[in-house]
Protein backbone atom coordinates (compact mmCIF):
# COMPACT_ATOMS: atom_id res chain seq x y z
CA UNK A 1 0.00 0.00 0.00
CA UNK A 2 2.60 2.44 0.83
CA UNK A 3 4.08 2.36 -2.59
CA UNK A 4 0.77 3.41 -4.27
CA UNK A 5 0.61 6.46 -1.36
CA UNK A 6 4.01 7.40 -2.41
CA UNK A 7 2.62 7.39 -6.29
CA UNK A 8 -0.77 9.58 -5.27
CA UNK A 9 1.30 11.89 -3.57
CA UNK A 10 3.26 12.42 -6.05
CA UNK A 11 0.65 13.07 -8.50
CA UNK A 12 -0.65 15.33 -6.71
CA UNK A 13 2.30 17.73 -6.12
CA UNK A 14 2.58 17.36 -9.72
CA UNK A 15 -1.05 19.04 -10.59
CA UNK A 16 -0.78 21.56 -7.47
CA UNK A 17 2.55 22.69 -9.25
CA UNK A 18 1.46 22.78 -13.11
CA UNK A 19 -1.97 24.42 -11.52
CA UNK A 20 0.62 27.86 -10.12
CA UNK A 21 2.28 27.77 -13.42
CA UNK A 22 -1.15 28.38 -14.86
CA UNK A 23 -2.09 31.50 -12.15
CA UNK A 24 1.33 32.91 -12.39
CA UNK A 25 0.98 32.87 -16.78
CA UNK A 26 -2.61 34.16 -16.48
CA UNK A 27 -1.49 36.65 -14.01
CA UNK A 28 1.46 38.18 -16.10
CA UNK A 29 -0.62 37.86 -19.45
CA UNK A 30 -3.64 40.32 -17.96
CA UNK A 31 -1.03 42.55 -16.89
CA UNK A 32 0.33 43.00 -20.36
CA UNK A 33 -3.04 43.26 -21.46
CA UNK A 34 -3.91 45.95 -19.39
CA UNK A 35 -0.63 47.51 -20.29
CA UNK A 36 -1.90 47.20 -23.56
CA UNK A 37 -4.85 48.65 -23.52
CA UNK A 38 -3.56 51.52 -21.19
CA UNK A 39 -1.42 52.28 -24.00
CA UNK A 40 -3.53 52.02 -26.80
CA UNK A 41 -6.26 54.22 -24.92
CA UNK A 42 -4.58 57.47 -25.26
CA UNK A 43 -4.20 57.16 -29.40
CA UNK A 44 -8.06 56.53 -29.19
CA UNK A 45 -9.45 59.11 -26.76
CA UNK A 46 -9.04 61.80 -29.73
CA UNK A 47 -11.36 59.51 -31.54
CA UNK A 48 -13.94 57.96 -29.19
CA UNK A 49 -14.55 62.10 -28.34
CA UNK A 50 -15.12 62.86 -31.90
CA UNK A 51 -17.50 59.90 -32.48
CA UNK A 52 -19.32 60.83 -28.93
CA UNK A 53 -19.79 57.05 -28.03
CA UNK A 54 -20.04 56.19 -31.82
CA UNK A 55 -18.35 52.84 -32.85
CA UNK A 56 -14.54 52.88 -34.30
CA UNK A 57 -13.51 50.51 -37.13
CA UNK A 58 -10.21 49.50 -38.16
CA UNK A 59 -7.04 49.70 -36.02
CA UNK A 60 -6.62 53.15 -34.44
CA UNK A 61 -3.49 52.04 -31.95
CA UNK A 62 -1.27 52.57 -35.77
CA UNK A 63 0.81 55.12 -35.96
CA UNK A 64 0.15 58.37 -37.72
CA UNK A 65 2.63 57.42 -40.26
CA UNK A 66 1.52 54.08 -40.64
CA UNK A 67 -1.87 54.77 -41.29
CA UNK A 68 -0.92 57.81 -43.74
CA UNK A 69 0.94 55.17 -45.76
CA UNK A 70 -2.16 53.13 -46.28
CA UNK A 71 -4.66 56.14 -46.98
CA UNK A 72 -2.14 57.26 -49.38
CA UNK A 73 -0.45 54.23 -50.74
CA UNK A 74 -1.97 50.80 -51.18
CA UNK A 75 -5.05 51.48 -49.51
CA UNK A 76 -5.32 54.30 -52.12
CA UNK A 77 -5.38 52.16 -55.11
CA UNK A 78 -7.60 48.89 -53.37
CA UNK A 79 -10.75 47.80 -55.38
CA UNK A 80 -13.63 46.58 -53.72
CA UNK A 81 -16.71 44.59 -55.03
CA UNK A 82 -19.87 45.04 -52.56
CA UNK A 83 -23.38 43.30 -52.64
CA UNK A 84 -26.05 44.40 -49.50
CA UNK A 85 -29.41 43.77 -49.36
CA UNK A 86 -30.61 45.48 -46.48
CA UNK A 87 -27.55 45.53 -44.99
CA UNK A 88 -27.03 47.61 -41.92
CA UNK A 89 -24.99 50.61 -43.23
CA UNK A 90 -22.77 50.32 -39.92
CA UNK A 91 -21.67 47.32 -40.65
CA UNK A 92 -21.31 48.25 -44.31
CA UNK A 93 -19.22 50.62 -42.96
CA UNK A 94 -17.17 48.61 -41.18
CA UNK A 95 -16.70 46.38 -44.01
CA UNK A 96 -15.10 49.29 -46.31
CA UNK A 97 -13.01 49.82 -43.19
CA UNK A 98 -11.49 46.31 -43.01
CA UNK A 99 -11.55 45.74 -46.77
CA UNK A 100 -9.69 49.03 -46.98
CA UNK A 101 -7.53 49.26 -44.20
CA UNK A 102 -8.44 52.62 -43.09
CA UNK A 103 -10.08 53.61 -39.49
CA UNK A 104 -13.67 54.56 -39.81
CA UNK A 105 -15.41 56.51 -37.14
CA UNK A 106 -19.43 56.31 -36.73
CA UNK A 107 -21.40 59.06 -35.05
CA UNK A 108 -24.59 57.07 -33.21
CA UNK A 109 -27.03 59.14 -35.44
CA UNK A 110 -25.78 57.35 -38.86
CA UNK A 111 -28.79 54.74 -39.14
CA UNK A 112 -30.88 53.06 -41.87
CA UNK A 113 -30.05 49.69 -44.62
CA UNK A 114 -28.08 49.59 -47.78
CA UNK A 115 -29.36 47.92 -51.06
CA UNK A 116 -26.31 48.26 -53.28
CA UNK A 117 -24.13 46.24 -55.77
CA UNK A 118 -20.74 48.27 -56.46
CA UNK A 119 -18.17 46.08 -58.66
CA UNK A 120 -14.19 46.57 -58.82
CA UNK A 121 -14.64 49.88 -57.62
CA UNK A 122 -11.94 52.15 -55.42
CA UNK A 123 -12.83 52.02 -51.90
CA UNK A 124 -13.21 56.07 -51.75
CA UNK A 125 -15.43 55.64 -54.32
CA UNK A 126 -17.76 53.27 -52.62
CA UNK A 127 -17.58 55.25 -49.67
CA UNK A 128 -18.62 58.32 -51.17
CA UNK A 129 -21.26 56.20 -53.02
CA UNK A 130 -22.76 55.03 -50.02
CA UNK A 131 -22.64 57.47 -47.74
CA UNK A 132 -24.06 60.35 -49.75
CA UNK A 133 -26.92 58.01 -51.61
CA UNK A 134 -28.23 57.51 -47.96
CA UNK A 135 -27.72 61.44 -46.78
CA UNK A 136 -24.79 61.39 -44.62
CA UNK A 137 -21.30 62.62 -45.53
CA UNK A 138 -17.84 62.15 -44.45
CA UNK A 139 -14.52 64.18 -43.35
CA UNK A 140 -10.78 63.39 -42.67
CA UNK A 141 -10.04 63.71 -39.06
CA UNK A 142 -6.24 63.46 -39.40
CA UNK A 143 -4.34 61.51 -41.82
CA UNK A 144 -5.55 58.09 -40.84
CA UNK A 145 -9.06 58.23 -39.33
CA UNK A 146 -12.62 59.13 -41.55
CA UNK A 147 -15.58 60.25 -39.57
CA UNK A 148 -19.11 59.11 -40.94
CA UNK A 149 -21.54 61.94 -39.62
CA UNK A 150 -25.12 63.47 -40.78
CA UNK A 151 -24.83 66.24 -42.66
CA UNK A 152 -26.11 68.82 -40.14
CA UNK A 153 -23.65 67.31 -37.75
CA UNK A 154 -20.53 67.70 -40.10
CA UNK A 155 -21.79 71.46 -40.70
CA UNK A 156 -22.04 72.20 -36.78
CA UNK A 157 -19.11 70.81 -36.51
CA UNK A 158 -17.13 72.79 -39.10
CA UNK A 159 -18.61 75.96 -37.85
CA UNK A 160 -17.47 75.48 -34.44
CA UNK A 161 -13.92 74.73 -35.50
CA UNK A 162 -13.70 77.88 -37.23
CA UNK A 163 -14.93 79.69 -34.70
CA UNK A 164 -11.98 78.39 -32.72
CA UNK A 165 -9.58 79.40 -35.21
CA UNK A 166 -11.24 82.65 -35.37
CA UNK A 167 -10.19 83.11 -31.29
CA UNK A 168 -7.07 81.02 -31.78
CA UNK A 169 -3.95 83.62 -31.78
CA UNK A 170 -2.52 83.79 -35.36
CA UNK A 171 1.58 83.39 -35.65
CA UNK A 172 4.28 83.71 -38.05
CA UNK A 173 6.75 81.31 -39.66
CA UNK A 174 9.29 81.04 -42.35
CA UNK A 175 10.52 78.54 -43.91
CA UNK A 176 13.36 78.17 -46.56
CA UNK A 177 13.02 75.32 -49.12
CA UNK A 178 16.20 73.41 -50.62
CA UNK A 179 14.80 71.81 -53.86
CA UNK A 180 11.52 72.76 -54.30
CA UNK A 181 10.22 76.40 -56.07
CA UNK A 182 8.65 78.71 -53.29
CA UNK A 183 6.29 80.03 -55.55
CA UNK A 184 5.04 76.61 -56.66
CA UNK A 185 4.66 75.37 -52.98
CA UNK A 186 2.70 78.18 -52.18
CA UNK A 187 0.07 77.18 -55.06
CA UNK A 188 -0.20 73.72 -52.75
CA UNK A 189 -0.09 75.26 -49.43
CA UNK A 190 -2.64 78.18 -49.80
CA UNK A 191 -5.45 75.46 -49.60
CA UNK A 192 -4.24 74.31 -46.44
CA UNK A 193 -4.74 78.35 -45.18
CA UNK A 194 -7.69 79.24 -42.39
CA UNK A 195 -9.88 82.16 -43.58
CA UNK A 196 -7.13 84.94 -41.80
CA UNK A 197 -3.84 83.25 -43.27
CA UNK A 198 -1.98 84.57 -45.65
CA UNK A 199 1.67 83.07 -47.30
CA UNK A 200 4.55 85.39 -48.31
CA UNK A 201 7.23 84.80 -51.20
CA UNK A 202 10.68 85.72 -50.55
CA UNK A 203 11.97 84.69 -53.99
CA UNK A 204 15.43 85.99 -53.54
CA UNK A 205 16.00 83.23 -50.36
CA UNK A 206 13.43 80.97 -51.95
CA UNK A 207 11.17 81.34 -48.93
CA UNK A 208 8.10 81.46 -47.54
CA UNK A 209 6.92 83.74 -44.86
CA UNK A 210 3.57 82.00 -43.65
CA UNK A 211 1.34 83.31 -41.17
CA UNK A 212 -1.56 81.43 -39.65
CA UNK A 213 -2.88 79.94 -36.20
CA UNK A 214 -0.35 77.60 -34.86
CA UNK A 215 -2.74 74.12 -35.82
CA UNK A 216 -2.86 75.09 -39.19
CA UNK A 217 1.20 76.32 -38.86
CA UNK A 218 1.64 72.77 -37.81
CA UNK A 219 0.06 71.21 -40.82
CA UNK A 220 1.83 73.76 -43.57
CA UNK A 221 4.99 72.31 -41.76
CA UNK A 222 4.14 68.61 -42.47
CA UNK A 223 3.29 69.29 -45.97
CA UNK A 224 6.30 71.19 -46.68
CA UNK A 225 8.60 68.53 -45.19
CA UNK A 226 6.66 65.80 -47.53
CA UNK A 227 6.97 68.28 -50.29
CA UNK A 228 10.81 69.83 -50.72
CA UNK A 229 12.53 67.12 -51.40
CA UNK A 230 15.48 66.32 -53.61
CA UNK A 231 13.73 65.38 -56.78
CA UNK A 232 15.50 61.63 -57.80
CA UNK A 233 18.07 61.57 -60.72
CA UNK A 234 18.96 59.17 -63.06
CA UNK A 235 22.45 58.70 -65.11
CA UNK A 236 22.03 57.55 -68.40
CA UNK A 237 25.03 55.60 -69.89
CA UNK A 238 24.87 55.01 -73.88
CA UNK A 239 27.24 52.50 -75.39
CA UNK A 240 27.46 52.98 -79.52
CA UNK A 241 29.08 50.01 -80.83
CA UNK A 242 29.39 49.59 -84.40
CA UNK A 243 30.64 46.11 -85.49
CA UNK A 244 31.11 44.66 -89.15
CA UNK A 245 28.78 41.58 -89.67
CA UNK A 246 30.21 37.97 -91.15
CA UNK A 247 29.53 35.98 -93.40
CA UNK A 248 26.79 33.97 -91.00
CA UNK A 249 25.60 36.90 -89.98
CA UNK A 250 24.05 38.86 -93.01
CA UNK A 251 20.59 39.56 -91.16
CA UNK A 252 22.43 40.32 -88.00
CA UNK A 253 24.32 39.04 -85.10
CA UNK A 254 23.12 35.59 -83.94
CA UNK A 255 22.06 36.31 -79.88
CA UNK A 256 21.74 33.22 -79.39
CA UNK A 257 25.38 32.05 -80.73
CA UNK A 258 27.27 34.96 -78.36
CA UNK A 259 25.71 33.24 -75.66
CA UNK A 260 27.24 30.01 -76.15
CA UNK A 261 30.47 31.70 -76.84
CA UNK A 262 30.74 34.01 -74.05
CA UNK A 263 30.11 31.24 -71.61
CA UNK A 264 27.55 32.19 -68.42
CA UNK A 265 24.18 31.00 -68.15
CA UNK A 266 21.77 32.48 -70.62
CA UNK A 267 19.72 34.92 -68.10
CA UNK A 268 16.72 35.15 -67.52
CA UNK A 269 15.73 38.43 -68.79
CA UNK A 270 17.76 37.59 -72.00
CA UNK A 271 16.84 40.14 -74.83
CA UNK A 272 14.35 40.04 -78.09
CA UNK A 273 11.60 37.45 -76.94
CA UNK A 274 8.11 37.74 -76.47
CA UNK A 275 8.60 37.39 -72.69
CA UNK A 276 10.15 40.07 -71.43
CA UNK A 277 9.16 43.71 -70.36
CA UNK A 278 9.55 46.01 -72.88
CA UNK A 279 9.55 43.06 -75.85
CA UNK A 280 6.36 42.23 -76.51
CA UNK A 281 5.27 41.85 -72.84
CA UNK A 282 1.65 42.73 -71.22
CA UNK A 283 3.84 45.92 -70.11
CA UNK A 284 5.09 47.01 -73.50
CA UNK A 285 4.06 45.96 -76.36
CA UNK A 286 7.33 45.25 -79.41
CA UNK A 287 7.59 47.97 -81.36
CA UNK A 288 9.19 48.04 -84.73
CA UNK A 289 9.67 51.00 -87.47
CA UNK A 290 9.92 50.61 -91.05
CA UNK A 291 12.71 52.52 -92.34
CA UNK A 292 12.52 56.22 -93.53
CA UNK A 293 14.38 57.80 -96.03
CA UNK A 294 14.38 61.35 -96.82
CA UNK A 295 14.14 61.52 -100.01
CA UNK A 296 15.12 64.98 -101.22
CA UNK A 297 17.03 64.43 -104.51
CA UNK A 298 15.03 62.97 -106.66
CA UNK A 299 12.47 64.37 -109.92
CA UNK A 300 11.09 60.70 -109.51
CA UNK A 301 9.19 61.60 -106.58
CA UNK A 302 7.15 65.10 -106.81
CA UNK A 303 5.71 64.83 -103.38
CA UNK A 304 9.08 66.02 -101.52
CA UNK A 305 9.64 68.61 -103.33
CA UNK A 306 13.22 68.52 -104.46
CA UNK A 307 14.86 70.30 -107.16
CA UNK A 308 14.52 69.70 -110.61
CA UNK A 309 17.38 68.47 -112.30
CA UNK A 310 19.46 66.52 -109.55
CA UNK A 311 19.73 62.56 -109.26
CA UNK A 312 18.98 60.63 -106.29
CA UNK A 313 20.97 57.88 -104.65
CA UNK A 314 18.85 55.12 -102.58
CA UNK A 315 19.92 52.94 -99.71
CA UNK A 316 18.63 50.13 -98.44
CA UNK A 317 18.70 49.18 -95.04
CA UNK A 318 17.80 45.59 -93.49
CA UNK A 319 15.67 45.40 -90.57
CA UNK A 320 15.86 41.69 -88.99
CA UNK A 321 18.62 40.54 -86.63
CA UNK A 322 18.84 36.43 -86.11
CA UNK A 323 18.12 34.74 -83.26
CA UNK A 324 15.92 37.65 -82.20
CA UNK A 325 12.72 35.11 -81.69
CA UNK A 326 8.84 36.31 -82.07
CA UNK A 327 10.16 39.65 -82.92
CA UNK A 328 8.93 40.67 -86.19
CA UNK A 329 10.59 42.33 -89.06
CA UNK A 330 11.10 45.97 -88.77
CA UNK A 331 14.10 48.78 -88.54
CA UNK A 332 14.52 48.30 -84.81
CA UNK A 333 14.81 45.70 -82.18
CA UNK A 334 14.57 46.22 -78.72
CA UNK A 335 15.73 43.84 -75.92
CA UNK A 336 16.79 44.05 -72.53
CA UNK A 337 20.05 42.35 -70.83
CA UNK A 338 21.35 42.25 -67.36
CA UNK A 339 24.47 42.76 -65.84
CA UNK A 340 25.94 39.63 -66.93
CA UNK A 341 24.62 39.07 -70.03
CA UNK A 342 26.07 42.64 -70.66
CA UNK A 343 29.90 42.07 -70.06
CA UNK A 344 29.59 38.71 -71.85
CA UNK A 345 28.09 40.36 -75.10
CA UNK A 346 30.45 43.22 -74.82
CA UNK A 347 33.57 40.94 -74.31
CA UNK A 348 32.72 38.65 -77.18
CA UNK A 349 32.59 41.99 -79.22
CA UNK A 350 35.52 43.65 -78.18
CA UNK A 351 37.42 40.58 -79.17
CA UNK A 352 36.72 40.95 -82.63
CA UNK A 353 39.01 43.39 -84.77
CA UNK A 354 35.73 44.24 -86.71
CA UNK A 355 34.53 46.30 -83.49
CA UNK A 356 34.90 49.75 -82.32
CA UNK A 357 32.80 51.99 -79.99
CA UNK A 358 31.91 54.85 -81.19
CA UNK A 359 31.03 56.50 -78.06
CA UNK A 360 30.39 55.74 -74.28
CA UNK A 361 28.77 59.36 -73.48
CA UNK A 362 26.89 59.46 -69.92
CA UNK A 363 24.47 62.03 -68.79
CA UNK A 364 22.36 62.66 -65.76
CA UNK A 365 18.35 63.89 -65.83
CA UNK A 366 16.15 64.39 -63.01
CA UNK A 367 13.40 62.43 -63.43
CA UNK A 368 10.46 62.48 -65.34
CA UNK A 369 12.94 65.29 -67.36
CA UNK A 370 14.39 64.56 -70.93
CA UNK A 371 17.87 63.87 -71.61
CA UNK A 372 19.35 64.38 -75.30
CA UNK A 373 22.23 62.77 -75.74
CA UNK A 374 24.08 63.48 -79.74
CA UNK A 375 27.01 61.55 -81.06
CA UNK A 376 27.52 63.21 -84.83
CA UNK A 377 27.65 66.60 -85.70
CA UNK A 378 25.81 69.58 -87.40
CA UNK A 379 25.14 70.11 -90.86
CA UNK A 380 24.69 73.73 -92.59
CA UNK A 381 21.36 73.03 -94.86
CA UNK A 382 21.05 75.55 -97.87
CA UNK A 383 17.61 77.08 -97.88
CA UNK A 384 16.87 78.56 -101.51
CA UNK A 385 15.08 81.14 -102.58
CA UNK A 386 13.53 81.84 -106.01
CA UNK A 387 14.02 85.12 -108.36
CA UNK A 388 11.26 85.93 -110.64
CA UNK A 389 13.73 88.02 -112.25
CA UNK A 390 16.68 85.65 -112.87
CA UNK A 391 14.17 82.45 -112.96
CA UNK A 392 17.04 81.23 -111.03
CA UNK A 393 17.66 79.57 -107.32
CA UNK A 394 19.81 81.03 -105.31
CA UNK A 395 20.90 80.37 -101.36
CA UNK A 396 19.14 82.69 -98.78
CA UNK A 397 20.34 81.19 -95.55
CA UNK A 398 21.37 77.94 -93.58
CA UNK A 399 19.86 75.74 -91.09
CA UNK A 400 21.40 73.69 -88.96
CA UNK A 401 20.81 69.80 -89.14
CA UNK A 402 21.82 67.56 -86.74
CA UNK A 403 23.87 64.17 -88.05
CA UNK A 404 24.55 61.17 -86.68
CA UNK A 405 23.67 59.07 -83.89
CA UNK A 406 20.95 60.73 -81.51
CA UNK A 407 19.23 59.46 -78.10
CA UNK A 408 16.02 61.13 -76.57
CA UNK A 409 15.67 59.20 -73.25
CA UNK A 410 13.45 60.05 -70.64
CA UNK A 411 13.22 58.40 -67.50
CA UNK A 412 10.61 57.30 -64.91
CA UNK A 413 11.73 56.14 -61.66
CA UNK A 414 9.27 53.14 -60.31
CA UNK A 415 8.72 50.92 -57.35
CA UNK A 416 10.90 48.02 -56.30
CA UNK A 417 13.88 49.79 -58.16
CA UNK A 418 12.32 49.64 -62.02
CA UNK A 419 12.81 52.89 -64.22
CA UNK A 420 10.37 52.98 -67.03
CA UNK A 421 12.69 54.61 -70.12
CA UNK A 422 10.79 56.11 -72.70
CA UNK A 423 13.77 55.59 -75.75
CA UNK A 424 13.51 57.99 -79.19
CA UNK A 425 16.44 56.69 -81.03
CA UNK A 426 17.43 58.07 -84.63
CA UNK A 427 20.16 57.58 -86.71
CA UNK A 428 20.96 60.92 -89.72
CA UNK A 429 23.62 60.17 -92.14
CA UNK A 430 24.30 61.91 -95.48
CA UNK A 431 24.47 59.28 -98.48
CA UNK A 432 24.65 62.12 -101.40
CA UNK A 433 24.10 65.67 -102.46
CA UNK A 434 21.54 67.66 -104.15
CA UNK A 435 20.92 71.67 -105.63
CA UNK A 436 22.41 73.31 -108.15
CA UNK A 437 25.67 73.02 -107.04
CA UNK A 438 25.24 69.84 -105.74
CA UNK A 439 25.55 71.77 -101.82
CA UNK A 440 22.64 70.22 -100.57
CA UNK A 441 23.26 67.14 -99.08
CA UNK A 442 20.98 64.08 -98.73
CA UNK A 443 20.41 62.71 -95.89
CA UNK A 444 18.40 59.40 -94.21
CA UNK A 445 16.37 59.30 -91.66
CA UNK A 446 16.02 56.07 -89.54
CA UNK A 447 14.25 56.70 -86.32
CA UNK A 448 11.89 55.12 -83.75
CA UNK A 449 9.93 55.45 -80.51
CA UNK A 450 9.77 52.77 -77.34
CA UNK A 451 8.64 52.35 -73.72
CA UNK A 452 10.56 49.89 -72.22
CA UNK A 453 10.77 48.88 -68.15
CA UNK A 454 14.06 47.79 -66.85
CA UNK A 455 15.62 47.76 -63.67
CA UNK A 456 17.60 49.90 -62.53
CA UNK A 457 21.80 49.11 -63.98
CA UNK A 458 20.29 46.63 -66.42
CA UNK A 459 20.60 47.60 -70.01
CA UNK A 460 18.35 48.47 -72.87
CA UNK A 461 19.67 46.55 -76.29
CA UNK A 462 18.68 48.53 -79.60
CA UNK A 463 19.81 46.29 -83.07
CA UNK A 464 18.72 45.97 -85.99
CA UNK A 465 20.55 48.86 -87.63
CA UNK A 466 22.65 47.37 -90.72
CA UNK A 467 23.62 48.92 -93.42
CA UNK A 468 26.09 48.27 -96.64
CA UNK A 469 28.44 49.67 -97.92
CA UNK A 470 29.99 49.20 -101.74
CA UNK A 471 33.43 49.14 -102.50
CA UNK A 472 34.69 48.70 -106.28
CA UNK A 473 38.41 47.35 -106.39
CA UNK A 474 40.29 47.07 -109.56
CA UNK A 475 43.00 43.47 -109.39
CA UNK A 476 44.93 42.26 -112.15
CA UNK A 477 48.71 41.89 -113.48
CA UNK A 478 50.67 45.00 -113.10
CA UNK A 479 51.31 46.91 -116.49
CA UNK A 480 49.58 44.46 -118.93
CA UNK A 481 46.02 45.12 -116.30
CA UNK A 482 46.08 48.75 -117.51
CA UNK A 483 46.71 48.30 -121.19
CA UNK A 484 43.79 49.60 -123.15
CA UNK A 485 43.20 46.00 -125.18
CA UNK A 486 44.62 43.68 -122.20
CA UNK A 487 43.20 45.25 -119.22
CA UNK A 488 40.82 42.79 -119.82
CA UNK A 489 42.54 39.71 -119.98
CA UNK A 490 44.92 40.42 -117.17
CA UNK A 491 42.51 42.58 -114.44
CA UNK A 492 39.27 42.15 -112.85
CA UNK A 493 36.63 44.32 -111.16
CA UNK A 494 35.29 43.48 -107.98
CA UNK A 495 32.41 44.93 -105.92
CA UNK A 496 33.02 44.22 -102.48
CA UNK A 497 29.49 44.30 -100.32
CA UNK A 498 30.61 45.03 -96.37
CA UNK A 499 27.64 44.77 -93.59
CA UNK A 500 27.70 46.53 -90.46
CA UNK A 501 25.12 46.66 -87.54
CA UNK A 502 25.07 49.46 -84.54
CA UNK A 503 24.32 48.44 -81.86
CA UNK A 504 22.87 50.68 -78.77
CA UNK A 505 23.31 50.01 -75.21
CA UNK A 506 21.55 52.02 -72.59
CA UNK A 507 21.75 51.46 -69.07
CA UNK A 508 20.17 53.87 -66.49
CA UNK A 509 21.41 54.27 -62.75
CA UNK A 510 19.41 55.80 -60.29
CA UNK A 511 21.11 57.98 -57.78
CA UNK A 512 19.62 58.29 -54.61
CA UNK A 513 19.17 61.11 -52.16
CA UNK A 514 21.86 60.84 -49.35
CA UNK A 515 20.11 61.36 -46.06
CA UNK A 516 21.05 64.93 -44.48
CA UNK A 517 23.18 64.51 -41.46
CA UNK A 518 20.66 66.93 -39.61
CA UNK A 519 17.52 64.29 -40.68
CA UNK A 520 19.85 61.26 -39.52
CA UNK A 521 20.83 62.84 -36.12
CA UNK A 522 16.73 63.04 -35.75
CA UNK A 523 16.42 59.75 -37.01
CA UNK A 524 18.57 58.41 -34.28
CA UNK A 525 17.11 59.95 -31.60
CA UNK A 526 19.67 63.05 -31.38
CA UNK A 527 17.65 65.99 -31.26
CA UNK A 528 17.85 67.74 -35.00
CA UNK A 529 17.59 71.40 -35.79
CA UNK A 530 14.15 72.78 -36.43
CA UNK A 531 12.87 75.02 -39.16
CA UNK A 532 13.57 79.22 -38.56
CA UNK A 533 10.61 79.79 -36.48
CA UNK A 534 10.05 76.16 -35.78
Amino acid sequence: MKPIVRVRTRILLILFGLMITFVVRSSLVAQESNATSVQGKDNETAVQEQAEAGEVFGNTAESPSEMSLKANGSAAQKNVTLDFKDADIRNVLKIISYKAGVNIVVTPDVVGNVNMRLVDVPWQNALDTIVKTYGFGYEWLNDRVIMVSTLARLAEQRKSQEEAMEKEPLDTDTFVLNFSSAIDIKNVLDKLLSARGKITVESRTNTLIVTDTKSTLLKIKEAIQRLDKMTPQVMIEARIIETTLGSSEKLGIDWNLRVALSGPKRPTTWPFTGEIKGAGSKYFPKTTVPTSLVREATTTYSETGAVVGTSYSENTYHSLVAGFPDVPTGLFTFGTLDMTGLQAVLEVLKSSSDTKIISNPRITTLNNQEAKILVGKVVPIPKYEYSKETGALSISGYEDKEVGVKLIVTPNINEQEYVTLSVKPSVEAIIGSTGPNGERPVISTRSAETNVMIKNGQTLVIGGLISEDKIKSKNGIPILGSLPLLKYLFGRKEDTITKTEMLIFITPHIIREKKPLLEKAGSEGIPAVSPTGA
